[in-house]
């Protein structure tokens, strides 16, 4: 996976079970971050992935954001709250 940023998401494939849409909280040096509650069938079968099981991952896909002038207003829900926590003001 290229570097993704906060306000992007990525595609998460659980073989066998669905692929489903997540909010990049942080991305780099291989690695992907991203917060998950479980609330239906996908993901709880992720919660209970193990060490070395296979997920397919697809994105980042859609625009991230930065703002560095003014006051900004974050609006957000539920899992999709991650970008704004993860971003910070310069």
């Amino acid at each position: 996976m290229r570097e993704g940023n906060p306000g992007q998401f990525l595609m998460l494939w659980i073989p066998g079970v669905d692929e489903i849409p997540l909010s990049i909280l942080s991305a780099g040096n291989g690695q992907v971050q991203f917060t998950v509650k479980a609330v239906g069938d996908a993901t709880r079968h992720l919660q209970a992935l193990k060490t070395g099981d296979l997920v397919g991952v697809r994105g980042p896909f859609g625009n991230s954001f930065t703002e560095t002038r003014g006051r900004v207003l974050f609006v957000g829900g539920g899992t999709g709250t991650a970008p704004c926590c993860s971003w910070q003001s310069a």
